[in-house]
C-alpha cells in the first residue's frame, strides 16, 4: 500500500452518478478519485495502489488509526489489510473493520 493512504491529508471518493449528484445538489466525482488536501490536488484512482502524480508537493503526516476490535495502532500501510481512507480500513492483525462514519 502507498503511504498516501495512511496520511492525514489523503481522502478518497468512490464516485457517484450524475443523477445522484443532481438530487443531492452537490458536485461529486463520477469515478473513483483520490485527493491530497496538502497539495490541493485530485487524481483518478485506477488501482488499489495509490500513486500520487509526479512533482506533487508532500508533507506526509501519519494519521492516527486504531483498530476498534484489537486496539492495535496502525503505524504503516502493512499494519492494515486494506485501507480506503484513514477512517476506513481492515486491520491486518485481527481482521477487524473500521468504517468511516460522518
Amino acid at each position: 500500500m502507498s503511504k498516501c493512504q495512511t496520511c492525514e491529508y489523503y481522502r478518497y471518493s468512490a464516485g457517484v452518478s450524475r443523477s445522484i449528484s443532481e438530487k443531492l445538489g452537490k458536485q461529486f466525482p463520477t469515478s473513483p478519485t483520490n485527493y491530497c488536501d496538502y497539495a490541493n490536488i485530485s487524481w483518478p484512482r485506477n488501482s488499489a495502489k495509490v500513486i500520487k502524480p509526479r512533482g506533487t508537493k508532500c508533507d506526509y503526516k501519519l494519521k492516527y488509526m486504531r483498530c476498534d476490535a484489537c486496539g492495535k495502532v496502525l503505524r504503516k500501510g502493512s499494519d492494515a489489510w486494506m485501507i480506503l481512507t484513514s477512517k476506513s480500513y481492515i486491520c491486518n492483525g485481527c481482521g477487524g473493520r473500521k468504517e468511516e462514519t460522518n
